[in-house]
């Protein structure tokens, strides 16, 4: 007999009325949900509005442990809900989408959710450890019905449009042809590993969605996950250059003997499609892509570093180097602040730099950009304050809080220690890589820096130490790391200089090195940087928010470029009128673009 279910059955009690079900899903409700699951024994791990997973290594960080579960889906703000399908789970969920053809036909009743599609996500036993299920897309099961198992994961109720039908119900033995057509030796299978199968990509929606073949290590599948991820998400015009970059990288793995060729190769090829490329370009470029990255294997890391690190690995070959391709940028805050950036932030005592950092970490944790218009997805953010009390901080805090409103995304964690840290000691190193770890955060904002580590500030030793821990933090959390600083003071008359306060190596550590002027707003480069970046040349105290941006900052800039030009009888390149005025080469390019017709009429 088959059961016909409706999207439109009555929600538990955790759901409520689904047309709010937005704001339920950030009440309480999430996590007694979350608790509810774990007591199944189901592993839980945090994914986003669009169904993206928080933890990049989720097939293995996906928990059932309470205290973990409470901490992230506690809160005002919590992330939705993804269940690790597969064996550690004891789940086969079978995902019918009848907008595009999906039927019941041959599912016997079972524990079952609705999807905002209008469809429903069938909850089976999985039949154990012993047995791999391959987590299996519509072109490889039937129109319209996917298989998430082995390697895959589901976004569970509370979330728009999710709910189970029957929340007591308990998943019935998983249906004869389902483990019939996706049961198969698992991917670790030959090594004697547990199987953990490709993932989903990001958004939830490509073509890769947990199928692995046979040869594939856990390690490999993670390793393909990553890259399948990178590659649906490349933006129009650097697609099948991404798709290059990312057949070389799995190639590596290919030639180590962590993914099958075979699995490789479909899986690219699927994706590839998803994101809108021919056939003709995808199969010469997966090729040429995979042999130049097998003859240049790369093996599972076996020391704790991430699969991109390969500072311990051989070199590179010059064609082999330039066939990865040219990376493309990881904002975390688009134009501004890249993924594992470092940035120092200088001043004054009273400036106004602490408010400022405090600002963007508000804006950052609401997806408001800093210096534009621009939104972007809320990130999460980690303020460790070393000098302030928890009233001062509670003080400053409160109005931004109240200014970005309803755009706060809920990820802004702080700690207040206005003891300092001295990393240097094992203790408290320990405790700053613990709060880091629970955090998970996209950027750290800490300082001042004389608070980071015992002993002489003037030390290159003691600095050398407290950069190696931060280094550390952001190359495994692949955040960025924005550090705030006083300025030295001067003697016998001399101005203050810009760099931060302690030693030397403090002023050649950061990719960027901003001081600000509290008198004037002027934010002006202290450190030649290292790549181009959108900071405004002044800033204004403003109305929203203390900080924002002087409109007129940019005829300021083209007032001294004109100034120079004339004073030199010739046009100087964007890189030297960058230098000589203290702003970005991006600044000067910006400002002369909009100036274009007086800039071809200066002095030649």
């Amino acid at each position: 007999m088959v059961t016909t279910y409706s999207s439109s059955a009555e929600a538990p009690p955790w759901e409520g009325d689904t047309a709010d079900a937005e704001s339920d899903a950030h009440e309480c409700h999430l996590v007694d949900a979350a608790l509810s699951y774990a007591r199944r024994a189901w592993r839980l791990h945090p994914v986003d509005r669009k169904d993206a997973p928080w933890w990049p290594e989720w097939p293995r960080k996906a928990t059932t442990r309470t205290d973990i579960i409470r901490r992230i889906w506690r809160g005002r703000r919590p992330p939705y809900i993804g269940i690790a399908t597969g064996h550690r789970s004891g789940l086969v969920v079978v995902d019918v989408d009848p907008q595009h053809g999906g039927t019941v036909d041959h599912l016997p009743p079972t524990l079952t959710a609705a999807s905002p599609s209008g469809g429903w996500h069938f909850y089976y036993a999985h039949p154990g450890p012993d047995h791999y299920i391959a987590s299996l897309t519509s072109d490889q099961v039937r129109t319209g019905v996917d298989i998430r198992a082995d390697g895959g994961y589901v976004m569970a109720p509370p979330a728009p449009g999710r709910f189970f039908l029957d929340v007591n119900e308990e998943p019935a033995p998983c249906p004869h042809w389902v483990l019939a057509l996706a049961e198969r030796p698992g991917p670790g299978h030959r090594s004697g590993k547990g199987t953990s199968g490709g993932s989903r990509q990001r958004g939830g929606t490509g073509a890769h969605a947990g199928y692995s073949a046979t040869g594939t290590t856990d390690y490999g599948a993670q390793a393909l996950a990553a890259e399948l991820d990178r590659l649906s998400r490349a933006e129009v015009g650097t697609r099948n250059e991404q798709l290059n970059r990312s057949a070389y990288r799995i190639g590596q793995l290919v030639a180590a003997g962590h993914i099958a060729r075979a699995d490789a190769e479909h899986q690219l090829t699927d994706t590839a499609r998803g994101i809108g490329l021919t056939d003709t370009e995808i199969k010469k470029t997966i090729r040429s892509g995979l042999e130049a990255g097998m003859r240049n294997p790369r093996d599972e890391p076996n020391d704790g570093k991430s699969q991109g690190d390969q500072s311990e690995a051989e070199p590179l070959e010059l064609d082999d180097f330039l066939a990865e391709g040219l990376p493309d940028y990881d904002w975390t805050v688009p134009g501004l602040l890249e993924r594992a950036d470092r940035l120092i932030v200088t001043g004054t005592e009273g400036c106004g730099k602490s408010t400022l950092l405090r600002q963007i970490a508000v804006q950052c944790a609401s997806g408001i950009h800093p210096f534009s218009d621009q939104r972007y997805e809320p990130l999460r953010v980690l303020i460790v304050d070393l000098e302030n009390s928890r009233r001062q901080v509670h003080r400053a805090v409160a109005p931004l809080r109240k200014s970005a409103g309803s755009d706060y995304g809920g990820g802004m964690l702080l700690h207040v220690r206005p003891q300092g840290l001295d990393v240097l000691t094992g203790t408290d190193a320990t405790w700053l890589g613990d709060a880091v770890d629970r955090a998970k955060p996209d950027v750290i904002i800490t300082g001042p820096i004389y608070k980071l580590a015992g002993g002489d500030p003037l030390d290159e030793r003691t600095a050398r130490a407290a950069t190696a821990v931060l280094d550390d933090l952001r190359v495994r959390y692949e955040c960025a790391v924005i550090l705030e600083a006083h300025t030295p003071y001067a003697g016998n008359g001399f101005k203050r200089a810009e760099r931060p306060y302690g030693a030397s190596l403090w002023s050649r550590w950061p990719e960027f090195g901003i001081y600000l002027d509290g008198q004037t707003g002027h934010l002006r480069h202290w450190r030649g940087p290292r790549d181009e970046r959108a900071w405004p040349f002044v800033l204004k105290y403003g109305t929203t928010w203390p900080w924002e941006v002087e409109s007129r900052s940019q005829e300021a800039v083209w007032a001294q470029i004109v100034e120079i030009v004339q004073a030199e009888g010739e046009r100087l390149t964007h890189r030297a009128l960058a230098e000589r005025i203290g702003v970005s080469k991006s600044t000067v390019s910006r400002v002369i673009k909009d100036h274009r017709t007086e800039w071809e009429e200066l002095a030649t």
